[in-house]
């Protein structure tokens, strides 16, 4: 399964980061891969959608959440996060504050594209 990978959606390139359902090692290797490819992006131009949901939650993917944000944040235009609950919200509010940028959590997949694409 392709992890992480750049779709089209209402003529904008959205690049997807897919931790759902992921055990700590595939998060790991997911942001290190995702990291790269977005890392050889122009500055400003990413749109990123995360999913979390029912991913496996360890200090580990924790800290390498807030680096993977951290890191990529020059080249972001815009980034939203489906699958938002309990201590993730938590994770969500700390990455926040850390990259001092807006990210938006959805529902679903939809509403994420359909914001990232508007922006």
């Amino acid at each position: 399964m392709n992890r992480v990978r750049t779709i089209l959606h209402n003529g904008k390139n959205i690049t997807v980061v897919d931790l759902s359902n992921g055990s700590e090692e595939e998060i790991l290797a997911t942001l290190k891969l995702a990291a790269g490819t977005i890392s050889r992006q122009p500055p400003k131009s990413v749109r990123i959608l995360t999913d979390v949901t029912n991913s496996n939650y360890t200090r580990p993917v924790s800290e390498a959440i807030k680096a993977f944000s951290a890191s990529n944040t020059p080249y972001v235009h815009a980034s939203a996060v489906v699958g938002i609950d309990g201590i993730r919200y938590v994770l969500l509010q700390a990455v926040i504050v850390l990259t001092k940028r807006e990210i938006k959590a959805f529902p679903n997949q939809t509403a994420a594209l359909n914001f990232l694409a508007s922006v």
